[in-house]
Protein backbone atom coordinates (compact mmCIF):
# COMPACT_ATOMS: atom_id res chain seq x y z
CA UNK A 1 0.00 0.00 0.00
CA UNK A 2 1.61 3.15 -0.86
CA UNK A 3 1.07 6.93 0.32
CA UNK A 4 2.32 9.55 -2.10
CA UNK A 5 2.70 13.10 -0.49
CA UNK A 6 4.35 16.59 -2.05
CA UNK A 7 4.85 18.52 0.93
CA UNK A 8 7.25 21.97 0.90
CA UNK A 9 10.27 21.26 3.34
CA UNK A 10 12.64 24.32 3.53
CA UNK A 11 14.47 24.47 0.22
CA UNK A 12 13.14 21.74 -1.65
CA UNK A 13 10.07 19.72 -2.68
CA UNK A 14 10.45 16.36 -0.78
CA UNK A 15 8.60 13.64 -2.46
CA UNK A 16 8.32 10.71 -0.22
CA UNK A 17 6.51 7.20 -1.34
CA UNK A 18 6.08 4.53 1.20
CA UNK A 19 4.94 1.10 1.71
CA UNK A 20 1.95 0.13 3.70
CA UNK A 21 4.06 -0.79 7.31
CA UNK A 22 5.85 2.58 7.08
CA UNK A 23 9.29 2.19 5.32
CA UNK A 24 9.98 4.70 2.83
CA UNK A 25 9.97 3.38 -0.75
CA UNK A 26 12.18 6.17 -1.92
CA UNK A 27 12.63 10.07 -1.30
CA UNK A 28 13.17 12.79 -3.86
CA UNK A 29 14.22 16.22 -3.36
CA UNK A 30 12.83 17.96 -6.19
CA UNK A 31 11.25 21.14 -8.00
CA UNK A 32 7.08 21.26 -7.61
CA UNK A 33 6.67 19.45 -10.83
CA UNK A 34 3.93 16.51 -11.64
CA UNK A 35 6.66 14.76 -13.73
CA UNK A 36 8.09 13.39 -10.47
CA UNK A 37 4.68 12.16 -9.01
CA UNK A 38 4.34 10.58 -12.06
CA UNK A 39 7.85 9.00 -11.88
CA UNK A 40 7.01 7.74 -8.28
CA UNK A 41 3.92 5.92 -9.39
CA UNK A 42 5.87 4.67 -12.56
CA UNK A 43 8.81 3.40 -9.69
CA UNK A 44 5.72 1.88 -7.47
CA UNK A 45 4.45 0.04 -10.59
CA UNK A 46 7.63 -1.23 -11.94
CA UNK A 47 8.50 -2.99 -8.48
CA UNK A 48 5.27 -3.80 -6.50
CA UNK A 49 3.52 -4.91 -9.54
CA UNK A 50 -0.62 -4.71 -10.24
CA UNK A 51 -2.90 -4.16 -7.72
CA UNK A 52 -1.70 -1.51 -6.02
CA UNK A 53 -2.95 1.66 -4.21
CA UNK A 54 -1.65 4.64 -3.54
CA UNK A 55 -2.79 7.70 -1.55
CA UNK A 56 -2.37 11.28 -2.49
CA UNK A 57 -3.76 14.35 -1.27
CA UNK A 58 -5.71 15.18 -4.06
CA UNK A 59 -6.03 11.64 -5.83
CA UNK A 60 -9.08 12.80 -7.86
CA UNK A 61 -6.77 15.49 -10.09
CA UNK A 62 -3.64 12.89 -10.23
CA UNK A 63 -5.79 10.05 -11.69
CA UNK A 64 -6.53 12.53 -14.34
CA UNK A 65 -2.93 13.54 -14.61
CA UNK A 66 -2.12 9.67 -14.74
CA UNK A 67 -4.48 9.06 -17.27
CA UNK A 68 -3.44 11.22 -19.71
CA UNK A 69 0.77 10.82 -19.21
CA UNK A 70 2.49 8.34 -20.72
CA UNK A 71 1.94 5.65 -18.12
CA UNK A 72 -1.82 6.18 -18.05
CA UNK A 73 -2.16 2.50 -19.83
CA UNK A 74 -0.14 0.64 -18.26
CA UNK A 75 -1.97 1.92 -14.51
CA UNK A 76 -5.06 0.89 -15.81
CA UNK A 77 -3.79 -2.49 -16.80
CA UNK A 78 -2.22 -2.99 -13.56
CA UNK A 79 -5.49 -1.45 -12.13
CA UNK A 80 -4.04 0.83 -9.61
CA UNK A 81 -6.02 2.74 -7.23
CA UNK A 82 -5.73 6.09 -6.34
CA UNK A 83 -6.98 7.14 -3.15
CA UNK A 84 -7.69 10.25 -0.77
CA UNK A 85 -6.08 10.42 2.45
CA UNK A 86 -8.30 9.69 5.16
CA UNK A 87 -7.58 12.80 6.54
CA UNK A 88 -7.25 15.34 3.91
CA UNK A 89 -10.27 13.98 2.29
CA UNK A 90 -12.83 15.04 4.63
CA UNK A 91 -11.68 18.92 2.61
CA UNK A 92 -13.11 17.47 -0.43
CA UNK A 93 -16.76 17.52 -1.64
CA UNK A 94 -19.23 14.50 -0.49
CA UNK A 95 -18.92 13.09 -3.86
CA UNK A 96 -15.65 12.93 -4.47
CA UNK A 97 -15.24 11.07 -0.89
CA UNK A 98 -18.21 8.73 -1.82
CA UNK A 99 -15.70 7.76 -4.63
CA UNK A 100 -12.17 8.22 -3.52
CA UNK A 101 -11.87 8.37 0.35
CA UNK A 102 -10.85 5.03 2.01
CA UNK A 103 -14.05 5.15 4.55
CA UNK A 104 -16.14 3.80 1.26
CA UNK A 105 -13.91 1.89 -0.34
CA UNK A 106 -13.17 -1.70 -0.01
CA UNK A 107 -9.66 -3.05 0.74
CA UNK A 108 -7.98 -0.90 2.53
CA UNK A 109 -8.95 -2.03 6.08
CA UNK A 110 -7.86 0.51 8.70
CA UNK A 111 -5.64 2.55 6.66
CA UNK A 112 -5.47 5.98 7.00
CA UNK A 113 -2.55 6.73 4.14
CA UNK A 114 -1.38 9.60 6.20
CA UNK A 115 2.24 7.97 7.40
CA UNK A 116 4.02 10.76 5.21
CA UNK A 117 2.53 13.52 7.36
CA UNK A 118 3.57 11.64 9.86
CA UNK A 119 7.65 11.42 8.51
CA UNK A 120 7.45 14.90 7.14
CA UNK A 121 6.42 15.74 11.28
CA UNK A 122 9.53 14.19 12.32
CA UNK A 123 11.80 15.65 9.96
CA UNK A 124 11.22 19.01 11.69
CA UNK A 125 13.55 17.95 14.37
CA UNK A 126 16.47 18.38 12.16
CA UNK A 127 15.60 21.95 10.84
CA UNK A 128 18.21 23.23 13.97
CA UNK A 129 20.93 21.26 12.56
CA UNK A 130 20.51 21.96 8.85
CA UNK A 131 18.96 24.89 8.76
CA UNK A 132 22.24 27.28 7.53
CA UNK A 133 23.56 24.30 6.38
CA UNK A 134 25.19 23.44 2.60
CA UNK A 135 23.30 21.66 0.45
CA UNK A 136 25.32 18.82 0.93
CA UNK A 137 25.23 18.70 4.47
CA UNK A 138 21.60 19.44 4.51
CA UNK A 139 21.19 16.65 1.86
CA UNK A 140 23.36 14.42 4.41
CA UNK A 141 21.48 15.15 7.85
CA UNK A 142 18.46 14.12 6.22
CA UNK A 143 19.43 10.93 4.62
CA UNK A 144 20.61 10.14 7.67
CA UNK A 145 17.25 11.15 9.51
CA UNK A 146 15.40 9.10 7.08
CA UNK A 147 17.48 6.21 7.51
CA UNK A 148 17.08 6.46 10.72
CA UNK A 149 13.43 5.98 10.43
CA UNK A 150 13.17 2.56 7.97
CA UNK A 151 15.69 1.32 11.00
CA UNK A 152 12.75 2.33 13.80
CA UNK A 153 10.17 1.16 11.71
CA UNK A 154 11.79 -2.26 11.08
CA UNK A 155 12.29 -2.80 14.86
CA UNK A 156 8.82 -2.79 15.69
CA UNK A 157 7.12 -4.06 12.44
CA UNK A 158 6.18 -7.16 14.45
CA UNK A 159 4.42 -4.75 17.26
CA UNK A 160 2.60 -2.63 14.29
CA UNK A 161 0.97 -5.67 12.31
CA UNK A 162 -0.05 -7.36 15.55
CA UNK A 163 -1.87 -3.82 16.85
CA UNK A 164 -3.59 -3.66 13.83
CA UNK A 165 -4.43 -7.04 13.82
CA UNK A 166 -5.49 -6.69 17.38
CA UNK A 167 -7.33 -3.21 16.52
CA UNK A 168 -9.14 -4.79 13.14
CA UNK A 169 -10.69 -8.03 15.52
CA UNK A 170 -11.64 -5.33 18.19
CA UNK A 171 -13.34 -3.54 15.68
CA UNK A 172 -15.17 -5.96 14.22
CA UNK A 173 -16.21 -7.92 17.20
CA UNK A 174 -17.80 -4.56 19.02
CA UNK A 175 -19.65 -3.32 15.67
CA UNK A 176 -20.52 -6.97 14.57
CA UNK A 177 -23.40 -7.84 16.63
CA UNK A 178 -24.87 -4.15 16.32
CA UNK A 179 -24.99 -4.26 12.41
CA UNK A 180 -26.55 -7.28 12.58
CA UNK A 181 -29.11 -6.04 14.82
CA UNK A 182 -29.58 -3.18 12.73
CA UNK A 183 -29.80 -5.25 9.33
CA UNK A 184 -32.62 -7.25 10.97
CA UNK A 185 -34.48 -4.39 12.43
CA UNK A 186 -34.26 -2.54 9.22
CA UNK A 187 -34.60 -5.67 6.76
CA UNK A 188 -31.41 -4.91 5.33
CA UNK A 189 -28.53 -6.33 3.45
CA UNK A 190 -25.30 -5.76 2.63
CA UNK A 191 -25.98 -4.77 -0.60
CA UNK A 192 -27.90 -2.06 0.37
CA UNK A 193 -25.28 -0.05 2.16
CA UNK A 194 -23.58 -0.12 -1.16
CA UNK A 195 -26.67 0.97 -3.06
CA UNK A 196 -27.16 3.74 -0.67
CA UNK A 197 -23.62 4.94 -1.53
CA UNK A 198 -24.31 4.65 -5.28
CA UNK A 199 -27.73 6.38 -4.59
CA UNK A 200 -26.00 9.43 -2.69
CA UNK A 201 -23.58 9.80 -5.11
CA UNK A 202 -25.86 9.42 -8.45
CA UNK A 203 -27.90 12.02 -6.78
CA UNK A 204 -25.09 14.67 -6.06
CA UNK A 205 -24.36 14.28 -9.97
CA UNK A 206 -27.81 14.99 -10.70
CA UNK A 207 -27.94 18.43 -8.75
CA UNK A 208 -24.22 19.80 -9.43
CA UNK A 209 -26.45 21.94 -11.61
CA UNK A 210 -30.39 23.59 -10.77
CA UNK A 211 -32.76 22.79 -12.48
CA UNK A 212 -34.41 25.51 -15.31
CA UNK A 213 -37.44 25.36 -13.03
CA UNK A 214 -35.62 26.64 -10.01
CA UNK A 215 -33.45 29.24 -11.59
CA UNK A 216 -36.24 30.63 -13.20
CA UNK A 217 -38.36 31.20 -10.08
CA UNK A 218 -35.76 32.58 -7.96
CA UNK A 219 -34.77 35.39 -10.92
CA UNK A 220 -38.33 35.72 -10.78
CA UNK A 221 -38.20 36.34 -6.98
CA UNK A 222 -35.13 38.51 -7.27
CA UNK A 223 -36.52 41.10 -10.09
CA UNK A 224 -39.74 41.02 -7.47
CA UNK A 225 -37.27 42.43 -4.75
CA UNK A 226 -36.27 44.52 -6.78
CA UNK A 227 -39.41 46.34 -8.16
CA UNK A 228 -40.18 46.10 -4.41
CA UNK A 229 -37.70 48.34 -3.69
CA UNK A 230 -37.50 50.54 -6.46
CA UNK A 231 -41.05 51.49 -5.85
CA UNK A 232 -39.60 52.00 -2.36
CA UNK A 233 -37.35 54.50 -3.62
CA UNK A 234 -39.05 56.42 -6.55
CA UNK A 235 -42.56 56.42 -5.26
CA UNK A 236 -42.72 59.91 -5.02
CA UNK A 237 -42.31 59.79 -9.04
CA UNK A 238 -44.78 57.75 -9.32
CA UNK A 239 -47.88 59.72 -8.35
CA UNK A 240 -46.19 62.78 -10.09
CA UNK A 241 -48.47 64.56 -13.08
CA UNK A 242 -46.58 62.37 -15.89
CA UNK A 243 -47.06 59.16 -14.61
CA UNK A 244 -50.31 59.31 -13.75
CA UNK A 245 -52.06 60.77 -16.59
CA UNK A 246 -52.40 59.52 -20.61
CA UNK A 247 -50.53 61.98 -23.38
CA UNK A 248 -53.37 64.35 -24.03
CA UNK A 249 -54.24 64.86 -20.53
CA UNK A 250 -50.91 65.57 -19.55
CA UNK A 251 -50.65 68.55 -22.43
CA UNK A 252 -54.06 69.74 -21.17
CA UNK A 253 -53.17 69.96 -17.25
CA UNK A 254 -49.66 71.32 -18.70
CA UNK A 255 -51.94 74.31 -20.02
CA UNK A 256 -54.31 74.80 -17.18
CA UNK A 257 -51.07 74.92 -15.00
CA UNK A 258 -49.97 77.47 -17.16
CA UNK A 259 -53.00 79.25 -17.87
CA UNK A 260 -53.13 79.69 -14.22
CA UNK A 261 -49.76 80.89 -13.15
CA UNK A 262 -50.33 83.76 -15.54
CA UNK A 263 -53.40 85.04 -13.97
CA UNK A 264 -51.15 85.01 -10.89
CA UNK A 265 -48.81 87.30 -12.48
CA UNK A 266 -48.94 90.86 -11.26
CA UNK A 267 -49.91 93.46 -14.36
CA UNK A 268 -46.83 95.59 -14.96
CA UNK A 269 -47.20 98.56 -16.03
CA UNK A 270 -44.95 100.15 -18.86
CA UNK A 271 -44.49 104.16 -18.48
CA UNK A 272 -45.02 106.12 -21.12
CA UNK A 273 -42.22 107.93 -22.96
Amino acid sequence: MGSLNVSQRWRAVASCTLIFCGFIFFLQFIINSAKYGLAAVNKVLDVCGNDQAIGHDIACSSRKTIAASSIGCKAEELRLQLVINAFHGFSHNHRCQLENHPLYLAGLGIEDLETCECIFASSNSTAPLIRHASHFHWVQFLDLHFEKWDTDKYLELSRFLYNNYVQALQIIECYSVELEELKQCKDLVDADFLKWRDEESEYLGQVATEPTADTIAVAYVENLEKLKHAEFVFGTIICGIFLMLAPLERCTAVSLRFHSSLTCLPTLRIPRV
